[in-house]
């Protein structure tokens, strides 16, 4: 498939929106107890995934080395796919929360602090930038209001482009996106996408993807995994966890 022949702002189908509205208003418990959610950490549910690979150990160390984390003992990482979408590659266990506690310190006190970085705050406020000569403050004036940190931090602050045309998202607690085609339109290439943080709920189906008949009673009692026959791909995905 040639990825500059793609709309990237072609509307997925309503049917597809109505099931991801349906499962973004649904209560933690019954996501975690849905047959339909696929948990590549889950024993229960890697018989759904296909192997695809493995990160060496080694490579993980060499990797983490690029940003001074300490070498230790490290474990082989994992690569899966679904049937569904033999494309997506799904790393369950890469990131460990010392990584994210990094890589996430790093953006919000060094990178965050350099202008050319560039986040929706800008697009609304006039942002000051520490001096030299001058101490950095909690509360900071971001134009015609002030916001403090703590207010930036934890509701305001959505996105940050880092370094190129991609922003990266900072979604809070509850947070939902609504369902979109997820294409550059700088480039052909493949997108990578790294979740620190909170758990979350990932949704994903085909391009040509078509609504399925509805299921009769007597089809919706058979035996065997509920998920197996959709149309699209519901992913926990969990802390730590990289697709592409």
């Amino acid at each position: 498939m040639d990825l500059t022949e793609l709309d990237a702002h072609e509307a997925p189908a309503d049917w597809l929106r109505a099931i991801w509205k349906g499962f973004s208003r649904m209560e933690s418990k019954e996501l975690n107890e849905s047959p339909l959610v696929t948990d590549p950490r889950s024993p229960d549910h890697l018989q759904r995934l296909r192997r695809a690979g493995t990160i060496t150990a080694a490579q993980i160390a060499k990797a983490f080395s690029y940003i001074d984390i300490a070498s230790e003992e490290r474990e082989d990482a994992a690569i899966y796919y679904h049937p569904l979408l033999p494309g997506l590659l799904i790393i369950p266990n890469l990131l460990t929360p010392e990584v994210q506690e990094t890589l996430l310190s790093r953006m919000i006190h060094r990178d965050l602090s350099n202008p050319k970085h560039q986040t929706n705050l800008h697009l609304h406020y006039a942002i000051p930038y520490p001096q030299a000569s001058t101490s950095s403050s909690a509360e900071a004036p971001f134009g015609p209001q002030t916001l403090s940190i703590k207010q930036v931090l934890e509701r305001r602050l959505h996105w940050v482009t880092l370094g190129g045309h991609r922003h990266r998202k900072l979604l809070h607690a509850g947070d939902t996106m609504m369902l979109h085609r997820d294409v550059s339109e700088e480039t052909d290439k493949g997108l990578i996408s790294l979740s620190m943080g909170c758990d979350g709920l990932f949704m994903i189906a085909p391009n040509d993807v078509k609504e399925p008949a509805p299921k009769t009673d007597d089809a919706a009692a058979e035996p065997g995994d509920p998920a197996e026959d959709l149309p699209y791909l519901l992913l926990r995905i969990r802390s730590g966890t990289p697709f592409t």
